[in-house]
């Protein structure tokens, strides 16, 4: 009787790190690190995710590979150098919102929000599009996930302070809903309609779906609008 050939388990495909191998803290080192993202933007804004090699960013970027090297060691590194530096651009548009919306109403307030976050679609719109579509990491998906939570805790703040416009049940809900919403119909136009993304009315739309659907008065006044 012929003996059953057994065969090693496979191991497992180690996920390339995506750390960067040290932080620059000289001006000189600075100026090195933005060459680098700058010259990933615009590599996946030309050729996508499938044209960025670390190779093809040295080039671009009129730094050696070996420098490159110093910072990230892949490209997987710098790609999520990249969104990380997306996540920390949300942070500050959050607090300049934070200023504008304080004393005004709740439909004024998701307005300027949603052309806040329509903006910062539009900026780099190519690499933008690339960096939702092909984070390959689970380390990448994390800071995506990252941004919209932070959008998901600034919207929660914001309707607590017009809790006396709000419908009692969208409080608990409404901030989860809305940032997934809001981020989706985002994401859906810089991969479809990016053209969409240039124009302040687009925004106004998300935002006056957004206050319709929190808001106490916006079936009374769809109740008039009808009428």
């Amino acid at each position: 009787m012929a003996q059953r050939r057994t065969t090693a388990p496979r191991a497992k495909r180690r996920a390339p790190a995506t750390s960067p191998r040290k932080r620059p803290k000289q001006r000189r080192a600075e100026e090195t690190v933005a060459a680098i993202l700058e010259a990933a933007h615009r590599i996946l804004e030309k050729a996508g995710a499938d044209g960025l090699t670390t190779k093809r960013i040295a080039d671009v970027a009129g730094v050696s590979v070996g420098s490159l090297y110093q910072y990230f060691p892949n490209k997987e590194a710098v790609v999520a150098a990249l969104i990380e530096e997306r996540v920390h651009g949300t942070v500050g548009a959050q607090a300049a919102a934070l200023e504008f919306v304080r004393g005004r109403s709740l439909r004024e307030s998701l307005r300027h929000v949603m052309r806040l976050l329509r903006a910062g679609s539009l900026r780099r719109v190519g690499s933008y599009r690339e960096l939702v579509f092909q984070a390959p990491t689970v380390l990448q998906r994390d800071l995506f996930l990252e941004r919209v939570r932070k959008w998901e805790t600034f919207l929660a703040d914001l309707l607590d302070a017009h809790r006396d416009e709000l419908r009692p049940e969208a409080l608990a809900t409404a901030p989860f809903l809305l940032s997934r919403a809001v981020q989706g119909v985002l994401h859906g136009a810089a991969l479809e309609r990016p053209d969409l993304l240039k124009d302040d009315a687009f925004a106004d739309e998300v935002a006056e779906m957004a206050w319709r659907y929190v808001a106490r008065d916006a079936d009374a006044e769809g109740i008039q609008i009808q009428q």
